[in-house]
């Protein structure tokens, strides 16, 4: 840069801006934490006789009276920032939608030579301060309304609409206070410059100190008070200042879409006249203007247009802002009738040199660059989206990398200051042509990756009312993705995998809570080729030897995280979850082979044709990408046939086994002599009644002993035993029973006795019941031992589920329950839901409901409320809960009381899932269909047990995460009964969705 470049902007800088001296906030504090402030500093008088004696005098004024006027604590509760509606009214929420309902409500706060229409039965505007202005704009901004932009472009009331801007700005506390660094760490000598991270930290070090570099602008009081930013006026006034900057780049965007050049430029004059206001108030981060060259040139980097363009844009501003004050004169000195010496004119005005403008992109970078480096992250992604949105006419907003462009203008010999006056200038030749069509209606990709980096520090945690909601977070980054790649760009940084590797880990997101929220996050995914192929990884940037640099190859993170989201609906009883995520990793890696093919072919055209007396040998070396393959894990896979076999999704076992795709199916017959692979698919092929498989996985899975007789594993064993148990084959059952002994080591599964008791519950006669309750006490009685020593608290579990079930299970079981007083429910969900199946069959959805109403969970309970949160992540307590709330939180103990007057004292609940509540509504599904069949009419207590069902289900899928949409596929034909409305997690019309 020029000696004269930087003179010309320092002169500026110093002309347009005041001392950055500001007045400091201050704070009370306590009288046993610093009682000599409670003293005004002074000299001391060294005389003994006479003292003064000073008055106490601890109250502190902040820099705006506005905002408390009265004693306030430190920390306002937290019930302000909900109850919180300033002095204007707000319009009823049937009238929300309407503008002009906002418009009239906030009329009567508006000075009267500003007003639509002046009144005459006021003399004087309502008094309204910032923090009033603020909640009322930040209220219209959450009815989709842009009141600033309204009221300066629809209705032509610019000067109101900067007088709110003013009163923002002068009224309310600064929007970029910030403490001043202590510089503890910097103030320092090294003995050696060049030291090494071991040296440094195995060694103590004798350091220098040296006075700082300046003297602190703040006091003690000041530097160890809690911070500005914390407070709630504070950050409503911000919150305000972002819906500044977001009309500010509305307003902009009109004036590029105008075609009327007389308009366009009135509404830049306007624009001009708020930026020079906002510098002139400090509003505007100094640090949009720095340029510091990055080490790397993959490192995110500001492009220096703003640097480059300073002089100019601080010029044009000072222009705009002597503009406003001339025509602002003007109308003063018309009411005066006043005149100068020189004339009508402004002292000076005749003498003032023309400027040209700058093209509306510099300030649209600038708004952009501003709300990013201010923290007005949401209102600058609002800007964005309202470009993307705009990108469907004729002249739609596109990005240009402004990095590769500069190596460009390097090769052509152009100057980089030159290359910068494509915005404009006040030479005409500067602009060339070519380059003003280049840059016309067009953003830097860097402002977009910048955005996307900014999103993904800005995650919500769980920790107060901090940070945006993943979901929200989600859809705006994918929006970013989408602007990008319609223009053929990349984050350039980074890649996207690695985006998504940083959101997983700011803990944000719980995937086993809310798995749904990673397969949003998975569609930031690139496919094969794609990053490396965009426009901003041109061969300049490539390494060396041709490649891209590291962290543009391709990961296994998306194959992984699908992996991961199979695995977590599973775990919820998620039947659509599973399906919908095998389709996309499905396609993921179909999609990958189609254009690692298509690429293929399209080089292989390009080489001269081979021979036809030679062989064919690829000159391409081959490609390692993680996402051709599904890569499913054996375990996992075990897990979906597990699940497709308890869920009844036969078609979906059938695909994993027979699917007739080029790949073949995921569990493939060389499979079958893994132990749980075998297990789960004797089990399928029971459940759909295919002997040939089960005969073909005992061949294949069976493992001979040393005389030469095949023995099964423990998985398929116990799979076998279950299966019996199930066709109710009591001597086959005797017979594995007998195995068992014989041949030691096996260990039963708690799966086993919960099949029994399912079955003892299903049978229909008396006959089948005697017979399922002798074999179970063969069973108990053969297998004590083993029992005892690893199911002993399972079976007292299911014993007394059993016998809370009906008064018939009470003599029965109470023979077999060992020990007395209290014990812990420990059964999981899957057992607990075969238990629930036999209850269901047996007696019916209404007992199903109170058996799961006693044993599990509730919905308003700690343990189901991360299924209903942000991200699957609660909300930290503002303070830590104790040991008496805890205690008090947890649910009641379930005594049961024997015929002998003791008492079993179980603590705790299942946790259940969707297959939980989905059994119990496919149980009522049947019952209905069945009276609907036999043309039974219901009566009264029935319809109300149906709906008391129904409602109870519609509460429960709620609390497990499930939106309004899942909730109706899961009732089917029963959501056309009328029922109460849940009394769920409060969802915007979720109430009124259910009850039309």
């Amino acid at each position: 840069m020029c000696s004269s470049h930087t003179c010309c902007r320092n002169a500026l800088i110093h002309a347009f801006r005041p001392s950055v001296q500001r007045t400091a906030f201050t704070w009370s504090v306590p009288e046993y934490l610093a009682p000599a402030f409670l003293v005004p500093a002074s000299r001391r008088n060294l005389s003994p006789a006479k003292r003064p004696r000073f008055k106490r005098d601890i109250s502190f004024r902040r820099p705006y009276a506005t905002f408390q006027t009265t004693f306030a604590p430190l920390y306002p509760p937290e019930i302000l920032r909900d109850t919180f509606r300033g002095c204007i009214p707000r319009p009823d929420q049937r009238l929300q939608h309407d503008i002009q309902q906002w418009l009239t409500l906030l009329e009567p706060y508006i000075p009267l030579h500003l007003r639509k229409e002046p009144s005459d039965k006021t003399n004087t505007a309502l008094p309204a301060s910032a923090t009033d202005l603020s909640s009322f704009l930040i209220d219209g901004q959450k009815a989709s309304h842009d009141l600033l932009s309204y009221l300066a472009l629809n209705e032509r009331r610019w000067n109101t609409a900067t007088w709110l801007i003013h009163t923002l700005v002068e009224n309310g506390p600064s929007a970029l206070d910030s403490a001043a660094p202590l510089e503890l760490s910097t103030n320092v000598i090294w003995p050696d410059p060049h030291l090494s991270l071991e040296e440094v930290t195995n060694r103590p070090l004798f350091l220098d100190r040296v006075r700082p570099s300046r003297t602190l602008r703040q006091s003690l009081d000041e530097i160890t008070s809690p911070p500005v930013s914390i407070e709630y006026e504070h950050t409503l006034v911000k919150s305000a200042f972002g819906q500044v900057w977001r009309s500010l780049g509305n307003m902009i965007l009109a004036a590029t879409e105008v075609d009327n050049e007389q308009e366009a430029s009135e509404i830049m004059t306007h624009v001009l006249e708020i930026i020079a206001y906002l510098h002139h108030k400090e509003m505007i981060p100094e640090s949009i203007y720095l340029d510091r060259p990055a080490q790397s040139p993959f490192a995110l980097q500001q492009p220096p247009m703003l640097h480059l363009l300073s002089s100019q844009i601080f010029t044009a501003l000072s222009d705009a802002s002597w503009n406003a004050r001339e025509a602002s004169t003007n109308i003063e000195r018309d009411k005066m009738n006043a005149s100068y010496f020189f004339g009508r004119e402004i002292p000076g005005s005749r003498f003032k040199v023309a400027v040209a403008g700058m093209s509306p992109e510099v300030w649209l970078e600038l708004v952009l660059w501003s709300c990013l480096h201010g923290g007005w992250l949401l209102d600058g992604m609002a800007i964005l989206e309202k470009i993307m949105g705009d990108s469907h006419g004729k002249h739609p907003w596109k990005l240009i990398c402004w990095q590769e462009f500069m190596n460009a203008s390097k090769k052509s010999e152009t100057s980089t200051q030159k290359s910068w006056n494509i915005f404009g200038g006040t030479r005409s030749d500067r602009c060339e042509p070519d380059y003003r069509k280049l840059t016309q209606k067009r953003i830097s990709s860097e402002v977009v990756t910048a955005f996307v980096d900014g999103l993904v520090s800005s995650m919500r945690v769980g920790v107060g009312l901090r940070g945006t909601d993943p979901a929200t977070l989600l859809a705006h980054i994918k929006n970013l993705k989408q602007l990008l790649d319609t223009n053929n760009l990349s984050l350039g940084a980074a890649s996207w995998d690695s985006i998504i590797i940083r959101l997983l880990e700011s803990e944000g997101i719980n995937p086993e809570k809310r798995p749904e929220l990673l397969l949003q996050l998975l569609d930031l995914s690139a496919n094969f080729g794609q990053e490396v192929g965009s426009f901003n990884v041109s061969p300049p940037s490539l390494e060396a030897n041709g490649n891209p640099p590291y962290f543009f190859l391709a990961s296994a993170a998306p194959i992984g995280l699908l992996h991961r989201a199979i695995r977590s609906f599973i775990e919820r009883g998620n039947v659509s979850g599973v399906i919908s995520t095998l389709t996309q990793l499905q396609h993921y890696t179909d999609n990958n082979k189609k254009r690692s093919m298509t690429e293929f072919f399209g080089k292989l055209k390009k080489i001269p044709p081979v021979r036809l007396n030679t062989h064919f040998e690829s000159i391409f070396a081959p490609i390692e990408f993680p996402g051709f393959h599904p890569q499913i894990p054996l375990p996992l896979l075990a897990q979906l046939l597990e699940f497709s076999t308890d869920t009844g999704a036969s078609e979906l076992g059938r695909w994993l086994l027979f699917a007739k795709d080029i790949d073949g199916p995921l569990i493939s017959p060389n499979l079958y002599h893994n132990s749980s692979i075998a297990a789960s698919v004797v089990r399928f092929g029971n459940m759909v009644g295919n002997d040939n498989l089960v005969m073909k996985v005992v061949k294949i899975s069976g493992q001979p002993d040393e005389r030469g007789v095949v023995r099964l594993t423990a998985e398929v064993l116990t799979a076998f035993i279950i299966s019996q148990i199930q066709m109710h084959r009591w001597e086959t059952v005797k017979k594995m029973q007998t195995y068992v002994l014989e041949n030691p080591g096996y260990r039963p599964r708690p799966e086993i006795l919960a099949s029994f008791a399912t079955e003892l519950l299903r049978c229909s006669t008396q006959t089948k019941r005697e017979m399922a309750q002798l074999a179970f006490t063969d069973l108990l009685y053969a297998w004590e031992g083993l029992i005892v020593t690893n199911l002993r608290a399972e079976l007292n579990n299911i014993l007394i589920m059993l016998s809370t079930v009906h008064d018939d299970w009470k003599v029965f079981c109470s023979q077999f329950i060992m020990g007395r007083g209290r014990e812990r429910v420990c059964l999981s969900t899957r057992e607990f839901n075969r238990i629930l199946g036999g209850v269901l069959d047996g007696y019916g959805s209404l007992q199903g409901k109170r058996m799961v109403e006693m044993w599990c969970y509730g919905g308003n309970t700690q343990e189901l409320i991360a299924y209903h949160s942000p991200g699957g992540l609660p909300t930290m307590p503002r303070y830590k809960v104790d040991k008496g709330k805890e205690y008090s939180r947890r649910p009641e103990n379930i005594e049961i009381h024997g015929s002998s007057e003791e008492t079993l004292v179980f603590l705790g609940r299942v946790k259940p899932n969707i297959q939980t509540v989905r059994a119990v509504l496919r149980k009522a599904q049947e019952e209905e269909d069945q009276r609907q069949k036999a043309r039974v009419q219901l009566t009264d207590e029935g319809k109300t047990e149906l709906r008391e069902v129904i409602g109870w289900a519609v509460n429960l899928l709620r609390y497990l995460g499930l939106d309004y949409e899942e909730i109706v596929d899961n009732l089917g034909s029963l959501g056309q009964i009328e029922h109460d409305p849940p009394s769920a997690p409060t969802v915007l019309g979720f109430e009124d969705k259910l009850q039309t």
